[in-house]
């Protein structure tokens, strides 16, 4: 039987690689930083076995940095393992998983819309739309979303299983097709919740597709199937949750699902203007313009499902599995995102069923049989057309997530005011300017720094109180020499964070390099009151002291900071610098050489190293040390040439 599909099958990889080819080198972004960046559990394929423990879920994640908690999926954090085994922390190896895995998608669904159009050629348009449609980008594209890859994977699975159970003509040779499809199921739902809605679909196939002297069986072949769905919500509802949704009227909920739901619709059948962070708001009333524009596709779903329901069992099936698998995505408005984009890639197989069946079926309107050979070609023609399209759009939309500077840039041209892209591209801008390319073209990091400083006010006209962005708003000031508007920015953050000891150490840095020693001094005091054990805060202070000269004063606070963090080599090559600045050498040696037993080819440590031994007399020492500084390059290298010429001036006089 496969034989007579190949044709259709290497087609169907074909689009689907030429669609994606240029999605395998986008970078890690985003949730993908915890998730898979920085994420222990995934380090070693030894803790498999706890992937599925939900006390895994509950403390790997505790003390996560911006991610305190995260749902029960065991089976995609396996795939990650997998793949962190293969490929280290290398995105291409995770992107080339992950289009992989849509292209089983796609020949799943070709099988499955196969048996629903008993066609060849409709299942060939079905699944090539699928292949290509853009709206899949941000579940192809982004790692992260590897558990809508999979769960969809599990489903068709499990559908095409079953499908081929209830239509078999004895029970007991195809047992095993129905274990399976069971078994499919539990494994989607532990990839991606929403797979729940999977039995209602095959309820809804059953009742459009099976033969009527078979019904009775399928049906009663649902109840295992539910029974799986039942023992999930019972497990679940024991594992704590710590992203829950917002708790709003009945009414506005429903009415905010209504608009959701009309909005995917949108975006399915016109995919322009992407996003990653639509404009959505929460309705509050039935006469709002957000509900009035998605509204009408609303209605043109309704009335399509009515209008199929007695002349095209496979259009209402169609309709109808939109409409259900829409169910999960309408509900998640509240939680994270409005709109997410990768929540309409199930959905979206009713729509690329109604397409492929409109195309399909375009030679039925003629009776002449001239006529019907044209409109089959025609609708060969129009599903070309369409599939470049996606897979032109789809390229371009990939494009935007090559990396995290170009997404984000992309969902601000088209939702300014999304803070959550605001932020990102601010801090996007940020490491530009940081990097070793800017900062060799001062010209390019300043420009950088003020473009960051623009998104950041930008952030700050739509949430006034975001304390993360004032902040970064006073570092980037300080970084700019815009002092005073930096301790405006700090003192703004502790009118409504008072115990940001981080924020008190910013504020004091900045009146330093204000010129205002006394109020910056005060500040450090305030800091070390608030975060004791905090050792910024004491190394900050002794190296304000050391750049004022009064190296004394620089010692007790560099000790201390020492103390606090004994690996913080920048620490103690302060405090070695201001033992050696008030003649206190063998100190001051000591310190230089534990942060070399640490970092051997540290330069500020070797040349320091140098002259303590050379002013201890340790001739042969210092040269050492210097001739290792000669290594590094730079103002470092030119300071251990000038000392060894001294010393070999000396030597001949």
């Amino acid at each position: 039987m496969i034989r007579t599909h190949v044709g259709a099958i290497i087609l169907i990889v074909g689009v689907s690689a030429a669609s994606f080819a240029n999605a395998l080198h986008s970078e890690f972004f985003w949730d993908d930083v915890h998730i898979i960046r920085r994420n222990p559990g995934i380090r070693d394929l030894r803790n498999a076995p706890r992937f599925f423990v939900p006390r895994y879920w509950q403390e790997v994640y505790a003390d996560y940095l911006g991610m305190p908690g995260r749902y029960y999926r065991p089976v995609p954090e396996l795939t990650l393992a997998i793949d962190y085994a293969l490929w280290k922390l290398k995105p291409v190896g995770y992107h080339r998983t992950s289009v992989v895995l849509h292209t089983a998608n796609c020949l799943l669904l070709y099988f499955f819309a196969y048996r629903l159009f008993r066609s060849r050629r409709g299942a060939l348009f079905c699944a090539l739309l699928f292949a290509a449609h853009p709206i899949h980008v941000e579940a192809v594209t982004w790692a992260k979303a590897r558990s809508t890859l999979l769960a969809l994977f599990f489903m068709l699975s499990s559908a095409h299983l079953y499908t081929r159970w209830a239509r078999s003509e004895t029970t007991a040779g195809n047992l095993a097709l129905y274990v399976c499809s069971v078994v499919a199921l539990g494994t989607a739902i532990i990839c991606k919740a929403s797979a729940v809605m999977l039995p209602p679909l095959l309820a809804l196939y059953i009742w459009c597709v099976v033969p009527r002297r078979k019904l009775r069986r399928a049906i009663w072949g649902l109840l295992p199937l539910v029974g799986v769905v039942a023992a999930f919500f019972a497990f679940d509802s024991v594992i704590p949750k710590q992203i829950r949704p917002a708790s709003l009227p009945l009414f506005h909920h429903l009415l905010t699902a209504i608009s959701s739901f009309g909005f995917y619709v949108r975006l399915l059948v016109l995919p322009v203007g992407l996003c990653v962070h639509h404009f959505f708001l929460v309705v509050h009333a039935l006469v709002v313009p957000q509900l009035l524009r998605t509204l009408p596709w609303v209605i043109a779903v309704i009335a399509g499902t009515l209008f199929a329901w007695r002349r095209s069992r496979i259009a209402f099936f169609a309709l109808g599995w939109f409409i259900i698998a829409s169910a999960p995505m309408s509900s998640l408005v509240f939680v994270g995102r409005p709109i997410g984009e990768q929540r309409a890639y199930v959905p979206s197989i009713g729509f690329c069923i109604l397409v492929a069946l409109l195309l399909h079926r375009l030679p039925v309107l003629a009776t002449a049989a001239a006529a019907r050979r044209a409109l089959e070609k025609l609708g060969i023609v129009l599903c070309v057309m369409l599939v470049v399209t996606y897979v032109g759009l789809t390229v371009t939309r990939n494009m935007d997530w090559a990396t995290e500077f170009s997404l984000w840039r992309d969902t601000v041209e088209k939702n300014p005011l999304s803070d959550q892209a605001r932020g990102a591209l601010a801090r996007a801008y940020v490491d530009l300017a940081h990097s070793e390319a800017a900062q060799q073209q001062f010209e390019d990091a300043d420009t950088h720094r003020r473009e960051a400083k623009k998104h950041l006010e930008a952030l700050l006209t739509i949430t006034p109180t975001d304390t993360w962005a004032l902040d970064q708003l006073g570092v980037l000031c300080d970084e700019m020499g815009l002092y005073d508007e930096a301790i405006r920015h700090y003192q703004r953050v502790l009118s409504l964070d008072p115990e940001n000891a981080a924020v008190h150490l910013g504020l004091a840095i900045a009146y330093a390099h204000a010129g205002k020693g006394a109020e910056a001094i005060r500040r450090f005091e305030m800091a070390r009151q608030v975060a004791p054990q905090y050792a910024e805060v004491p190394l900050n202070l002794g190296i304000f002291y050391s750049r004022a000269g009064e190296h004394t004063k620089a010692i007790a606070p560099l000790q201390e900071a020492v103390r606090l963090a004994p690996n913080n080599l920048q620490a103690r090559q302060a405090l070695g610098t201001a033992y050696e600045q008030t003649g206190s050498y063998e100190q001051a040696l000591a310190e230089y050489e534990t942060s070399l037993a640490v970092q051997p080819t540290n330069p500020v440590a070797l040349l320091g190293a140098g002259r303590c031994y050379e002013a201890l007399g340790q001739t042969t020492q210092a040269v050492r040390r210097y001739q290792r500084a000669l290594q590094s390059g730079g103002a470092i290298a030119d300071a251990a040439r000038e000392r060894l010429s001294g010393l070999n001036d000396e030597a001949t006089e």
